[in-house]
Order: C-alpha cells, then sequence, then structure tokens
C-alpha cells in the first residue's frame, strides 16, 4: 500500500471522531503525499466530504479544494476539472450562494445538487437536502438524462448515495408532513433510479429494500409489497445470500402486515426467519430491527 493510500484510508477511518484534526492533517500533509491524478481525485472527494458534511465550514472547503488543482500531480484531465467543479458548486450551494451552479453542464448540476443533499442530509438539514435532491432530479428529467448521459458517470452514484441516505434519514423522523413523505419516497426512487443504470444487482437490490421502507412509511402498502417482491426477485435471480434474502422478505411481511393480510404476513415472516437462521452470526446484528418487527 502506497503512503497516500495509507494517509487517506486513516483519514477516512478517524474524521468522523476527529473532523478538526484530520481536516489540519490533510491540509498538511495531503499535498506531499499525492503524486498521481488519482491521488489529487480521493483529496477532492474528502476534502468536500469533511468541510461539507461534518464541519460546515463552506467557503474554507472550497478555498482548501482549489489549493488541489495546484499539485503536481493536478494533470488538468476531464476527470479532475469535473470533480473540482462539482464538489466546488456542491459546497457553494450549501453556503447559499445564488451563483452556486452557474456554469455547470446539466450532469455537473445534477452531481453538484446530490452531492449539497448528502452534506445537508449528514447535517440533518432535511428541509434543505429535500430541495437539493427535489431540484436534482428534476434536472434528470428535464435533460432527459437516462438516455443521454453515459451509465459509468460519476453523476448516477452521486445521485444513488443521497437518495438512498436521504430517504432513511426522513424514514426516521417521528412524523412526516405530506411534503415529507413524497421526498422520502422521490429520493428512494432516485437512488433505485440510479442504482440500476449504474450499480450491480446488489446495489439495485438494496435500493428495492429501501424504496419498500419508505413507501411504507408514507402509508403505500401496496406499493411497498411490490417493490419488496422485486427485491426478493432479485435475490433469487443473483443466489443472494441468506444475509439479504431476510431483509427481502421482512419487508414483504411489514408491507402485508400493513396491507391487513395475515396470510400474507405469516408466509413471508417465516420465510424472513429462516433466511435469518442461515446468516451468520457476525452479520445478524444488522438484522436484529427488522427482525424484532416482525414479532
Amino acid at each position: 500500500m502506497s503512503g497516500f493510500q495509507a494517509f487517506i484510508d486513516a483519514a477516512w477511518s478517524e474524521h468522523t471522531v476527529d473532523p478538526e484534526g484530520v481536516a489540519q492533517r490533510l491540509s498538511l500533509k495531503g499535498a506531499a503525499l499525492a503524486t498521481q491524478p488519482a491521488d489529487v481525485l480521493a483529496l477532492l472527494r474528502l476534502t468536500a466530504h469533511l468541510w461539507g458534511e461534518h464541519l460546515g465550514r463552506w467557503a474554507e472547503g472550497v478555498a482548501q479544494l482549489r489549493t488541489w488543482a495546484a499539485l503536481p500531480a493536478w494533470d488538468g484531465g476531464p476527470s479532475l476539472q469535473d470533480a473540482l467543479a462539482c464538489h466546488v458548486a456542491a459546497l457553494q450551494w450549501c453556503e447559499g450562494r445564488s451563483d452556486a451552479l452557474r456554469g455547470l453542464s446539466s450532469p455537473q448540476v445534477v452531481t453538484a445538487l446530490a452531492y449539497a443533499a448528502a452534506a445537508m442530509t449528514g447535517r440533518k438539514e432535511l428541509a434543505r437536502a429535500v430541495t437539493a435532491y427535489g431540484m436534482a432530479v428534476e434536472e434528470v428529467e428535464d435533460e432527459d438524462g437516462l438516455t443521454q448521459w453515459p451509465h459509468e458517470a460519476p453523476v448516477w452514484r452521486a445521485l444513488a448515495v443521497a437518495g438512498n441516505n436521504l430517504a432513511a434519514e426522513l424514514e426516521e423522523l417521528p412524523s412526516r408532513s405530506p411534503a415529507e413523505s413524497a421526498a422520502m419516497v422521490q429520493a428512494a426512487q432516485g437512488g433505485l433510479m440510479a442504482w440500476r443504470l449504474a450499480g450491480t444487482w446488489l446495489q439495485e437490490e438494496r435500493a428495492e429494500y429501501r424504496l419498500s421502507c419508505s413507501l411504507l412509511k408514507a402509508g403505500r402498502s401496496r406499493d411497498a409489497l411490490v417493490a419488496a417482491q422485486r427485491c426478493a426477485a432479485l435475490c433469487q435471480a443473483n443466489d443472494a445470500p441468506p444475509f439479504e434474502r431476510f431483509f427481502a422478505f421482512a419487508a414483504q411481511a411489514q408491507a402485508y402486515r400493513a396491507a391487513s393480510d395475515t396470510a400474507g404476513f405469516e408466509s413471508s415472516r417465516q420465510e424472513a426467519l429462516r433466511w435469518y437462521a442461515l446468516t451468520p452470526a457476525d452479520e445478524r446484528q444488522w438484522c436484529e430491527s427488522d427482525r424484532q418487527a416482525l414479532g
């Protein structure tokens, strides 16, 4: 492992417990350790995340991002230029600048807004996260991005991750307004749409689970069941491990129960518990909340 990789791995590992310390080390040591364009990309990503979500110091983050463009390892290639533009715009949007998105291409606008939504979600500023994500989805729909943008483009992963995180955070609210419920479902649907384009079957399957949970929280039990059934079908088609199958059938059971279908609930509940019993012991901790909800 290179010195830079060890440095960046340690920074990611420690940034949630010591964001100030990691930020200082990044500023002081990052430039000396970065020797190739991929290193600069990694610095851009961590800088935007750290100064955006954890420190909330937008202008300072923008200044730090721009210092990486002066490194010898900066080759000025399109990947670096695109990443810098999107991360800068995201932090400026979080700062409240009206010109944050000016001059960006449509995919860059969506990427920047998705980054901003993720940062706002992490900071529990959910109203602003909902606004940013809604703007991103609207931009995709307006530009017919599903057919025009390459599936490997960074925009899709950004939209997928932000959608999943926002939907999950909104699900945890003790109560939601109709607008928040609609935003929760939109975020889950956006995450699923993006993973279908750019992800693996596993990412798509987990996005179906997230959508099922969001639909259930929104009071749409029948739609939640359809998403859970798609989740289970993906598990079956790809010989998924017990861990994944447990969640698929647990989601089905919850949807059946909400729809007052006792037979469907019990059948799916038993299937979920069967897969739970086959799940390795060290993975069961992640299943406990869903298992307990089954009764």
